[in-house]
């Protein structure tokens, strides 16, 4: 096996003009769906254990921490969501509902609450408004919907059903059992519009039309606040990677949360690369994909005065 491989799988050809796959961030497992025509043919591939078969046209794919959510769509508006152990592939929990989901309300189809608990998506209401849905993953009953008076819901990412962060109305919101709370109005990053996947990082970041910024979920304030558009914003672990571009250059700028306050603490401009051109960005740089081969641009430290 090349070095740097942990481990692989051989699955059937792919029956698709393009490719479908969704990776765990921290790359313990992906999913790959191999057939995308109905019934369609879906695999849960781990480092460990044997490729899982599953049977479906893949309307979404979500994981959190040891969970993968897999949603698929049936003839007409049926739904059927499998929540599976993605290190086991065990299936711990099955439903199905049916509703109205369209892939192109929002960033997303379905998402996973990271307790594992209940999963949710951004539906049209009968009266036009986009709102939050929440369901049990055991009973696929509705357990939750997003608070009213907020406005048009653009994004939301939710830890349980009583908890989470909404984008709505061009505004911030931490939902809570106590309803919906406003975060504080930041003219630096203007209109709201995108929240920034944790990924069980505790780091809650957003993306507006004039900057983009890291909520603290205990004040509904601002940890950090950076003017400029964030042509991309990752999290992984205690770090919040940006990639900005200037000009035609990309610039990537590494923060560490782990302590009290965010640090920059690496940052890479390349004068040599375009945009289009970054295959990937972590914590430690940027892999640049020209001419059919990929080279590494490390992030050098910031030093600390």
């Amino acid at each position: 096996m090349p070095s740097g491989i942990r481990g692989k799988a051989l699955l059937p050809a792919m029956e698709s003009a393009y490719d479908q796959y969704w990776a765990a961030a921290d790359g313990s497992a992906a999913v790959v769906a191999t057939s995308v025509r109905s019934p369609g043919i879906i695999h849960l591939v781990t480092w460990t254990n044997r490729p899982v078969e599953l049977v479906g046209v893949v309307l979404d794919v979500d994981f959190q921490k040891d969970q993968v959510l897999v949603a698929t769509a049936f003839d007409g508006d049926r739904v059927r969501v499998r929540i599976l152990d993605s290190r086991s592939g065990k299936i711990v929990a099955d439903s199905m509902f049916r509703d109205s989901i369209g892939a192109d309300i929002g960033y997303f189809s379905m998402r996973l609450t990271e307790d594992g608990r209940s999963y949710y998506y951004i539906k049209f209401s009968d009266a036009g408004a986009r709102v939050v849905t929440m369901r049990d993953v055991v009973t696929g009953e509705v357990v939750a919907t997003s608070p009213a008076g907020i406005g048009d819901v653009d994004d939301v990412v939710m830890f349980s059903k009583k908890r989470g962060i909404l984008a709505a109305g061009g505004k911030a919101y931490l939902w809570g059992e106590r309803g919906p709370e406003m975060v504080r109005l930041e003219p630096v990053i203007g209109w709201i519009n995108e929240i920034i996947e944790p990924n069980g990082s505790g780091i809650y970041a957003v993306r507006g039309r004039a900057g983009w910024g890291v909520i603290d979920s205990r004040t509904a304030d601002w940890k950090l606040v950076v003017p400029g558009l964030a042509q991309n914003l990752t999290v992984d672990s205690n770090y919040l990677i940006h990639l900005s571009v200037v000009g035609e250059s990309p610039t990537l700028s590494v923060y560490d949360f782990s302590g009290v306050h965010p640090r920059l603490v690496r940052r890479i401009a390349s004068s040599s690369a375009r945009q289009e051109e970054v295959a990937c960005t972590n914590a430690f740089g940027m892999m640049i994909s020209r001419d059919g081969k990929f080279s590494w641009q490390r992030a050098l430290p910031i030093a600390i005065p």
